[in-house]
């Protein structure tokens, strides 16, 4: 029975591991794309105020 509870407690914390990169890969990837945004946006704003 021990065996079962220490694969059990790995498998948990395998899971929490995982979780916390998949959060932390979420964030990354909404941070690149604001950026990205952020600077498509100001790109488009440049090129009007050029054109004015």
């Amino acid at each position: 029975m021990s065996k079962l509870i220490k694969v059990d407690k790995d498998y948990k914390e395998w899971i929490v591991e995982i979780s916390n990169k998949f959060r932390q890969n979420q964030l990354k990837a909404a941070f690149k794309a604001n950026d990205l945004m952020l600077r498509f946006y100001w790109s488009v704003g440049r090129d009007i105020s050029a054109m004015s």
